[in-house]
């Protein structure tokens, strides 16, 4: 399938729905995964869950698109990182040590300036 059927088919899905909570896969519903990705939950139902790749190999984070303030570049930064297997409470370590306040202030800033 040509990639504007794909984009056709995802905005009669998802154009126009709210994102009405945020939670993490739970361990069962994960099953082979080796991280549990965050889900969105949709006003129409549905669920979206970031993966790894086409064949849900794996979970992936969300990331998000920013623009740098001085620069104007645009990139990308993962914004709700992976959830650990062995934890309901825990993020990766990995991403743990890198996240926290600097993201945080960062996604908070991009969405004060996107609102203007």
């Amino acid at each position: 399938m040509k990639l504007s059927k794909w984009e056709d088919l995802g905005k009669q899905v998802y154009v126009g729905q709210t994102i009405v909570g945020i939670r993490y896969m739970t361990v069962e519903e994960a099953g082979g995964f080796y991280n549990r990705p965050p889900v969105l939950l949709l006003s129409n139902g549905l669920e979206i869950v970031p993966l790894q790749d086409d064949e849900a190999n794996n979970g992936g984070a969300l990331g998000q698109m920013f623009t740098h303030p001085e620069t104007g570049e645009r990139f990308c930064a993962s914004v709700l990182p992976v959830a650990s297997m062995h934890s309901e409470a825990e993020i990766s370590s990995v991403e743990r040590d890198k996240r926290e306040d600097h993201y945080i202030r960062c996604v908070v800033e991009e969405c004060n300036r996107e609102r203007k």
